[in-house]
């Protein structure tokens, strides 16, 4: 917890006079809260002392309260932000200090008076942390922090930053187990449950990212969740113009050895990132009406190695937020949202045709209100409602012309003309939500205290989903060798239907209840449970998916010195997954069109194979439907209902952390964790199924490059023909994922012109299965059970990570972050089809045996400020990123029965500029 450094005055009171801040994980998502005792100047409780509090960032200026029987108090939903605290009784010293509070936190201020001749004392101290949430793996970012890292401006680049978080993946959950949040409500999308609003980080005061021993407000998620607390305003007008600008001419050549790569390659394509963002708050009518708006335009070129152009994006976001203090003891904010994001060449690769990528057209609108209502000085009130609604399109350059797959690369290339698919969604989320807070003390004992926190929330979703082939029909050819032994390209197949059609609704309906129960000055429990309960539907159907669930959360923390220096936390809780489109998406045979699949040819061939030539289009003999002499030989469909009878997937999680806070800035932490997933849903066969295994050989391009030698093992043939399958989504006990990590963390808050943050964290994520959306393929055919236990990807076994920042004397800050990833584990696989002409991918080994080479990243940023008067100055600054130009490869093909294996297809960019400038006002 950030501290103000005070002044001289606490030299006079050292022996005296203490106020002793912690935080409490039991506040709001949206909110911060102050408590505490109040003692006279032998130690005991006391009642009657007057409590004031004021904030830059409150509006309606000041706040009293007064101390209870046991000298307990309480502020209850604050806004974020730096606070003046003033504490006073008859016949005492007036004491005062200052607190920085942080989003979801409540600090806990303890007061003794003394007797002393000054009228007034200033209180100095240093912060613990007596919250469940470990501080070592669990962060609060201010905007100020933001402001100094050379770091993505995203919430998934601020999500990085933190330990046992990486590529999205927190704390072994998937990168779709996670919850987006903004001012406490969830962002996510509905059908994967990735991010689907991508917010300016100026937006917010602060961004929280947590989920390790969250308490009972906090669920839908077994990974982690980030939360951004968007800005109010103020009785001063404030505000920035930014600017950021890249170029390619700034970005050194990859050094990815790949001899696949020629120098072009390797070499950045022209591009150019610019990103131009206005934020500015203050009043409308001093201490009753705040407003905060921002409006921004970026664009940004990325392209992947081998590529033949960038992928050009585009985002144009604005908001506005007015908080109008309606009267003395109650608040009504609104919010309003636009945002779009467009992408050209969508999905280019070195391996795909200019022609073949999709166009992105996403517009989003998001609305909300808030009503906050204090009743006395112990209740609050909490009414709250939030939606948004917006598509996401990707059509095709070419129309409804037909794509071309060449199953194998030629020259290079293996997709041609058009995108295999198109897609049309649109989706659409609204919640209401109550929320009571309560303040009692001396309830089991004369010195306890209870902070309650309730709720209930109804929550609403509509998904609907569009994906088919171009004009309906998609071809596949291959590559062989023509008369003279040249490769070439010749027709096989094209197929008609496939994709999905998918309209669908859900509700959620949660209610909670969370005790943070001060026992004495040194024992803290945290009781919690959350009920929830998950329906959905598909449009015009009866309800097939019904579950109601349980989560009970539990966490003690014991300081095991008075001084509260030394801090021993545990924490037990059940988390459940937010509900998925994806668990009822395949309900119906009408929401995925059967692929059926003809041969590709000519009618004077016989529709027997034809060489043709992949770049032009006009030459490609077009399908032919409805010939008698050429039937349908293969129909695959991919129709699952889901069990009615399938519970929600879940993560039970257990922490345990020992914090130790030094006489100085200095905190060190140790956090170990351990989650295992349960109930997870897949995809699995109830058709009988009479194959037979046998052996299989592959080209072994995994030992030799040049696919010369072969290696062997068994693979099953299944009896099934691909469209008589009896699928079913459902919980499968024999799926398996567990999670451990222990982290050692040094942190050091900014003080006398420096910070820093390092920690260390070694993880393991085992198993054999990684998804529990029902989209995990593992259960499907018993080739994807070969080699199937082992190390999962989505960790690395060993992270390193150091952040901090130096400021000059001569207003120059230097800001860097280096990350050290020992490289994720995947698996290589074999593909073949066998005699039902289904294509399989078994692991050729024990899953998780190989690992992606090691990452060594290291961001640099230089600031200069530029000051102009007390409240307005200027910024100019440079970011180098990957100042050590490596070039590792984040992704390859991992099948080694093809001479592409190890391509890279996702490369760490080169060393590259950016250049920015602030003017704050």
């Amino acid at each position: 917890m950030a501290r103000n450094t005070g002044n001289s005055r606490f030299s006079a009171l050292a022996l005296a006079l203490v106020a002793a801040p912690v935080a409490l994980m039991a506040q709001s998502s949206t909110t911060s809260a102050m408590t505490g005792v109040v003692r006279d100047p032998k130690g005991n409780p006391l009642a009657g002392a007057t409590i004031r509090i004021t904030s830059p960032s409150m509006i309606g200026g000041e706040k009293t309260t007064k101390s209870t029987e046991n000298g307990s108090y309480r502020f209850s939903v604050l806004p974020p932000g730096r606070f003046r605290i003033v504490v006073e009784a008859p016949g005492m010293t007036t004491l005062t200090g200052n607190e920085t509070l942080e989003l979801g936190r409540t600090a806990t201020l303890n007061w003794k008076f003394q007797n002393a001749a000054s009228a007034v004392v200033e209180v100095i101290s240093e912060a613990a942390s007596l919250d469940s949430a470990p501080v070592g793996v669990t962060a609060n970012y201010s905007t100020e922090q933001l402001a100094s890292l050379p770091t993505e401006r995203s919430l998934s680049g601020i999500m990085n930053l933190t330990p046992g978080v990486n590529a999205n993946h927190a704390w072994g959950g998937d990168s779709r187990e996670n919850a987006w949040m903004m001012d406490g409500i969830n962002i996510s999308d509905p059908q994967s449950n990735t991010q689907w609003i991508y917010p300016n980080p100026d937006w917010f005061s602060e961004i929280q990212v947590g989920g390790i021993g969250a308490p009972a407000e906090f669920g839908g998620f077994t990974g982690g969740f980030i939360n951004g607390i968007i800005k109010r305003g103020g009785n001063d007008l404030a505000g920035n113009i930014s600017g950021y600008y890249g170029d390619s001419k700034w970005e050194a050549v990859s050094t990815n050895s790949d001899p696949r790569f020629s120098a072009a390659d390797r070499k950045p394509l022209p591009a150019k990132d610019w990103d131009m963002a206005v934020n500015v708050g203050g009043p409308i009518l001093k201490d009753k009406l705040w407003y905060f708006g921002s409006f921004e335009r970026k664009s940004s070129e990325s392209t992947s190695i081998g590529a033949a152009a960038p992928v050009k994006r585009r985002d144009l976001l604005a908001l506005m937020k007015l908080t109008w203090q309606a009267t003395p003891n109650a608040t009504l904010e609104g919010i309003y949202e636009y945002d779009f994001v467009g992408r050209e060449r969508r999905n280019i690769s070195s391996t795909t045709e200019l022609d073949a990528t999709n166009k992105q057209e996403a517009p989003n609108h998001s609305y909300g209100l808030t009503w906050t209502q204090a009743v006395g000085s112990d209740k609050v009130f909490t009414l709250k409602a939030f939606g948004y609604s917006g598509r996401n399109d990707q059509p095709g350059y070419n129309k409804e012309d037909y794509s071309l797959d060449t199953y194998d690369t030629f020259n290079g290339i293996e997709y041609y003309h058009n995108p295999t698919t198109v897609s049309y969604d649109y989706r659409a989320r609204f919640t209401l939500s109550a929320t009571f807070d309560l303040f009692r003390s001396g309830l089991f004992s004369a010195n306890d205290s209870h902070a309650f926190r309730m709720g209930i929330e109804r929550e609403s979703i509509t998904d609907e989903e569009v994906q088919r082939s171009p004009g309906g029909i998609g071809l596949m050819g291959y590559v062989d060798v023509d008369s003279n032994d040249n490769p070439a390209v010749f027709t096989d197949y094209f197929w008609t239907g496939g994709g999905w059609n998918i309209k669908e609704k859900a509700t959620r309906t949660t209610a909670f209840i969370q005790d943070s129960w001060s026992v004495n000055d040194r024992l803290t429990l945290r009781p919690g449970l959350r009920f929830e309960q998950q329906q959905a539907h598909a449009y015009g159907q009866p309800t097939v998916w019904d579950t109601k669930t349980v989560a009970p959360r539990f966490g003690v923390t014991y300081a095991l010195t008075a001084d509260q220096k030394n801090l021993l936390k545990f924490h037990w809780g059940r988390f459940f997954s937010a509900y998925s489109a994806s668990y009822i998406d395949r309900q119906y045979q009408s929401m995925l069109p059967p692929e059926v699949r003809y041969h590709w040819g000519t009618p004077a061939s016989g529709y027997a194979p034809v060489q043709i030539d992949p770049t032009n289009y006009a030459s490609w003999p077009m399908p032919v439907l409805n010939d008698p002499a050429n039937p349908a030989y293969m129909t695959i469909s991919s129709f699952a209902p889901t069990d009615p009878n399938a519970k929600q997937p879940y993560m039970d999680e257990t922490t345990l952390s020992f914090e130790h806070r030094f006489d100085s800035p200095w905190t060190a932490s140790a956090t170990y964790i351990y989650r295992v997933n349960k109930d997870t849903l897949l995809k699995k066969d109830l058709a009988k199924d009479t194959g037979h295994w046998e052996d299989m050989s592959f080209w072994d391009y995994r030992h030799d490059p040049e696919g010369n030698t072969q290696v062997t093992m068994p693979v099953w043939q299944s009896s099934i023909p691909s469209d008589q399958h009896q699928w079913i989504v459902t919980n499968i006990p024999e799926a398996k994922r567990a999670f451990w990590s222990a982290t050692l963390a040094l942190t050091r808050q900014f003080q006398d012109g420096w910070s820093l943050n390092a920690s260390y964290t070694r993880a393991r994520r085992y198993g054999n299965s990684y998804k529990a959306n029902g989209y995990d393929e593992l259960f499907e055919n018993p080739n994807n059970q070969i080699n199937a236990n082992g190390l999962l990807p989505g960790f690395d076994d060993n992270e390193f990570k150091l952040h901090g920042m130096y400021e000059f004397p001569w207003k120059m800050r230097v800001s860097g972050s280096f990350t050290y990833l020992s490289g994720n584990h995947y698996t290589p696989y074999g593909r073949f089809t066998d005699d039902q002409g289904v294509r399989y991918f078994p692991n050729v080994v024990p899953r998780g045996s190989e690992k992606y080479p090691s990452e060594h990243l290291l961001d640099f940023r230089v600031t200069q400020l530029l000051p102009v008067t007390a409240t307005k100055n200027a910024e100019l600054f440079v970011e180098v990123f990957n100042l050590l130009n490596t070039g590792t490869a984040l992704a390859w093909n991992e099948r080694m029965n093809t001479a592409n294996y190890q391509l890279p297809s996702s490369v760490e960019r080169g060393r590259r500029l950016r250049l920015g400038f602030r003017v704050n006002f």
